[in-house]
């Protein structure tokens, strides 16, 4: 998908797309000598982080295994995700960077919620960034938390916040 504006001629797709198809596409070339994206790794490549990222991401608040699961199905077959998971199997672009983008703020939602080592949340704030744009709006809360986070280890945090409770 190509913008022309003034005789210039713009991409208007998100790089992470981009940069996963071009890796993908370049690993079946090798596996099968054809330069195709196949239907199987495609799959696996759109659906399977999805949930495997809500998961961790919610078991990263503390949730229970049971908890875990069924926030995680809830948050799929009850949201505007499955949907914009039956389109990507279409093939829809914008599909498939609405569904790049809620993995990366599922990485950085788990990760601020969890152990908050922030490289990962940074990683998540950039894979959402890189698939829409409109993202970038998470960064000033993420660039807070990590200035506002004590610089001691997630152990220590838990022991005194269990120390501030029995006190």
């Amino acid at each position: 998908e190509v913008a022309h504006v003034n005789g210039h001629a713009y991409n208007v797709v998100g790089l992470f797309f981009t940069l996963v198809r071009t890796l993908v596409r370049g690993a079946s070339q090798l596996l099968t000598s054809v330069a195709q994206f196949p239907n199987g790794l495609y799959a696996l490549v759109i659906l399977v982080p999805l949930p495997v990222t809500a998961f961790w991401a919610f078991r990263q608040a503390g949730l229970s295994s049971r908890a875990t699961a069924i926030f995680t199905i809830a948050t799929i077959f009850g949201t505007s995700l499955w949907p914009t998971l039956a389109q990507c199997a279409t093939g829809d672009l914008y599909s498939i960077n609405h569904i790049f983008a809620a993995v990366g703020l599922f990485l950085m939602g788990g990760d601020l919620l969890g152990r908050r080592r922030f490289w990962l949340a940074g990683i998540g704030l950039c894979m959402a960034v890189w698939s829409g744009q409109m993202t970038c709006l998470y960064a000033p809360a993420l660039l807070w938390l990590a200035w506002r986070s004590p610089s001691i280890g997630t152990s220590q945090r838990k022991m005194h916040a269990i120390a501030s409770i029995a006190l």
